[in-house]
């Protein structure tokens, strides 16, 4: 007597999608190419928030001044744009964001304090709520920028949250910069900012294909005789 056995097993395997960098960058070469300022506060005398031709890294950049003993200014460069627009493809979900940015900083009469600062957040297209998880570049002391251009890149890339990770999703980039003058009544400080770059990972959606294999795990036959019991196993993977 003979008896046989088939055992079929199958799995389906969705295929694991490609992610995609995309490099940001704007240079401000010739124009504030859509970008404009907002001062949120300023104690001493403040201006010269445009575009500087005479320096750069190379020339153009923005830059920002304050004078008078002690006095600072707050604000940040910004400018409203779709992820597509910054160069994702279209139709990605956007993952993870990354900043860095050029500086050089002008102290006059005495040394900047430690509150000249810049860094990069990116909000939604009210500009009222980081749509990040975490800062994408908390604000860094660049008092000590003053000999020649410095390129920063403090931390790693952040995650995006999951409302805003839509290719067609505006969002608005910010550049902090926030000038801070020493003790002195003539001082002056002066921050110069010159390519603001975002590094940003994304991914495809998924294709909805699936991979079938079917693994035959084998035939096992038991042979009920006046001999010895026998039993075989063997194995076939196949598509």
């Amino acid at each position: 007597m003979t008896f046989g056995l088939l055992v079929l097993l199958t799995f389906n395997l969705r295929l694991s999608t490609a992610l995609a960098q995309t490099n940001y960058s704007e240079p401000w070469a010739s124009s504030l190419d859509g970008w404009s300022y907002v001062q949120t506060a300023c104690t001493g005398t403040c201006g010269q928030d445009a575009l500087l031709s005479s320096d750069g890294n190379p020339p153009d950049s923005v830059h920002n001044v304050v004078t008078g003993r002690n006095k600072n200014e707050t604000g940040y460069w910004h400018k409203s744009m779709t992820w597509e627009a910054m160069g994702v493809p279209a139709g990605d979900t956007v993952d993870t964001v990354d900043g860095q940015w050029d500086d050089k900083t002008v102290c006059t009469a005495v040394a900047c304090t430690s509150s000249t600062t810049v860094g990069i957040q990116i909000f939604d297209s009210a500009n009222s709520a980081e749509i990040t998880a975490s800062t994408v570049e908390p604000l860094l002391t660049v008092a000590g920028d003053t000999s020649s251009w410095t390129t920063h890149n403090p931390t790693g890339a952040v995650n995006v949250n999951a409302g805003s990770q839509a290719s067609t999703t505006t969002v608005s980039i910010r550049l902090n910069v926030n000038p801070s003058c020493g003790n002195n009544g003539s001082a002056a400080a002066e921050i110069r900012a010159d390519n603001f770059k975002l590094t940003i990972v994304s991914h495809a959606p998924s294709t909805g294909v699936t991979h079938r294999r079917v693994i035959r795990l084998g035939t096992m036959v038991l042979r009920m005789g006046q001999g010895p019991q026998e039993v075989g196993l063997g194995f076939l993977i196949s598509d």
